[in-house]
């Protein structure tokens, strides 16, 4: 939560119970439409049939893997009750542009972070735009709890007891009068041994994301002039923490094989 700025965080197993537990903190009826990005895992999908909802789905913006604010607002119904915005790659989706057609609706989103740790739009992170901020913390992400591992962000007290409740069998934390568990829902904990794991990796990730960047840019500035590879723009003002990178292959720029052409590229480092 530090890092991201301030607010609230719960440590969860996984991205996709990450984004299962966003999701049922905010109890959406039965049968709900959710949009959700086209390109996204299995993970960011399936919580959303997971809490008895039907997942819609938004296509990309035009050049881009992300999906992008009119794609959203073509997908909206008056069943909608909620976005699931997923930054994919490292790179970040036009959070803002979605989060004034979901202001308008009155929608709450959830970013799915699981890729793009530390990735900013404007100089602000993702996945502190949104109601809630789903990350994956395994073991092939940019930082990680050991094999598996998440966390919920959000910045409002009321909204992260909905989330812990949400996230271990529907204890009643912050519910004194309570008598008994108030919501149906799993242990979706994260365990003591992988919160200090995640607690020592997170220490590193502001380098690994600069390093990550310096490939990326030293590897961009010898690609410009190489006619076969295109590097596609960011949208305006963002910065990519690259999970992976997303090129573009012109292919009618290429005379040989996809094997030779990788063997060409390994002989040159």
């Amino acid at each position: 939560a530090k890092f991201l700025g301030g607010g609230y965080a719960d440590g969860v197993n996984s991205g996709t119970n990450a984004v299962f537990v966003a999701l049922k903190a905010l109890e959406l009826p039965p049968f709900s439409e959710v949009v959700v990005s086209a390109v996204t895992d299995p993970g960011g999908i399936m919580p959303i049939v997971m809490n008895n909802c039907i997942p819609v789905i938004a296509d990309c913006a035009p050049g881009q893997y992300n999906i992008g604010a009119k794609e959203v607002e073509a997908a909206l119904t008056p069943l909608t009750r909620a976005i699931v915005v997923a930054h994919i790659g490292g790179e970040p989706a036009d959070i803002e542009g979605i989060l004034k057609i979901a202001q308008a609706r009155k929608l709450p989103v959830i970013e799915d972070c699981a890729q793009s740790h530390g990735a900013k739009i404007n100089g602000r992170m993702v996945g502190t735009f949104g109601t809630y901020g789903a990350f994956s913390l395994m073991f092939g992400k940019h930082f990680c709890t050991g094999g598996q591992g998440g966390a919920v962000f959000c910045k409002e007290e009321d909204l992260y007891w909905r989330c812990r409740r949400a996230a271990d069998r529907g204890k009643p934390f912050n519910l004194p009068e309570a008598n008994g568990n108030v919501l149906c829902t799993l242990n979706c904990n994260l365990d003591e041994l992988g919160a200090v794991i995640g607690r020592e990796q997170l220490k590193k990730l502001p380098g690994i994301i600069a390093r990550r960047q310096m490939f990326a840019g030293r590897l961009a500035e010898s690609l410009k002039t190489l006619p076969s590879i295109s590097i596609p723009e960011l949208l305006p003002g963002a910065e990519h923490s690259y999970w992976w990178w997303r090129l573009k292959v012109n292919r009618e720029q290429i005379r040989c094989s996809k094997q030779e052409y990788c063997q060409a590229l390994a002989a040159e480092g």
